[in-house]
């Protein structure tokens, strides 16, 4: 299979994946019902597992989908690896010194990397060392970074320069083009997205009164895939790197709200958009929450309970989805089907109290 088919069948399992994981699939799943035979989707999951049957369990089809993702992305790696420029040289932890602390090198550049598993389970060790001392050292060991056995290196000559960021547009403005040559391979990647968490965490992670203020949640800096008890891979929307990322490529301009926030903030409108793949993937639903419930770089007040708030909202889409394709139409589109009560928000221009929203909560 070529290359070009490779990446088309990633992106098709990937979709499959979101929309299985959705809270009302179908508890059994005939796979050709969504993936048309004879594709490079459906050829390349045929090759890892075999030729479905037409009731499958949805999470024996994930588990499967699942491993032909990897199997894709492993062979697309390692075509990158014989064919791509490579890194001149090993970074090793004594280049920086055991005393130096990574968090001052502003402006140092390093090797994409992601994390092994190894490597997450150190990292979640931190984070949770970090929670019970608030006050102490923010930088997260040197290892994570650079030592092969908790953070391998990734395909191509990627570099990402060490460096902290203002608002999720900062990030992602930065990472884009950056990543772009490997966007295929890392899209949904929760090792090189851990590694990045772990290596912006020094600038990224808010602090109050002099201590760190973590989110009860690792997934806000690393995601652990194999964790399928606390359903971290389903979190992985909750990473504030990898959020803004997608947020930008997904969105560009139009999501100019969320993209001027703080990576670390965190509340019910970021919530609703980032927590579900079909509100996320929907540009008209999107710009139509930003358009009803913010006014400039401000949440409107009552959005959230008031009458046709954003909840209420919420459960509207629902039922109209029974009737009309809601995501996808465009926000003019959508303000027409919904209720006249809707629209009075459109005009209110009162803007909620200023404050600053907890992280990660």
């Amino acid at each position: 299979m070529k290359n070009v088919d490779k990446i088309q069948a990633l992106s098709t399992l990937r979709e499959l994946r979101d929309e299985l994981g959705q809270e009302n699939a179908p508890r059994r799943v005939n796979l050709r019902a969504h993936i048309p035979q004879n594709s490079p989707a459906w050829k390349a999951f045929i090759k890892v597992a075999g030729v479905p049957g037409r009731k499958v369990r949805r999470n024996t089809v994930i588990t499967r989908v699942n491993a032909t993702i990897d199997s894709l992305t492993t062979e697309l790696l390692d075509g990158a690896s014989e064919d791509g420029p490579q890194v001149s040289r090993r970074v090793r932890v004594s280049d920086f010194g055991r005393s130096r602390n990574l968090a001052n090198t502003s402006g140092v550049n390093l090797e994409l990397r992601r994390l092994t598993p190894a490597g997450i389970t150190l990292a979640r060790e931190f984070l949770s060392d970090l929670r019970d001392k608030p006050s102490g050292a923010v930088t997260p060991p040197q290892e994570l970074l650079i030592d092969e056995e908790f953070a391998a290196r990734f395909a191509g000559d990627i570099r990402l320069e060490m460096r902290g960021f203002n608002s999720r547009r900062e990030a992602a403005a930065y990472l884009s083009p950056i990543l772009q040559p490997v966007s295929h391979l890392i899209a949904d990647h929760s090792g090189v997205w851990s590694w990045i968490g772990m290596l912006y965490f020094p600038e990224t992670v808010a602090r109050e009164d002099g201590a760190v203020k973590l989110s009860p949640l690792d997934e806000t800096f690393v995601v652990n895939r194999e964790d399928s008890s606390t359903r971290s891979y389903q979190l992985r929307y909750r990473h504030y790197l990898w959020g803004a990322w997608r947020l930008y490529l997904q969105h560009g301009e139009q999501a100019d709200f969320l993209l001027d926030r703080p990576l670390t903030q965190w509340g019910d409108i970021e919530e609703r958009c980032f927590g579900s793949t079909r509100i996320f993937n929907s540009i008209g639903v999107v710009d139509l929450i930003l358009r009803l419930y913010t006014h400039g770089s401000q949440q409107k007040r009552g959005f959230s309970r008031n009458r046709a708030g954003l909840r209420h909202l919420i459960r509207v889409l629902a039922q109209l989805e029974r009737t009309f394709d809601v995501y996808g139409m465009d926000s003019d589109a959508l303000l027409r089907i919904l209720p006249a009560e809707f629209r009075q928000w459109e005009t209110q221009q009162t803007r909620s109290p200023a404050r600053s929203a907890a992280p990660g909560f």
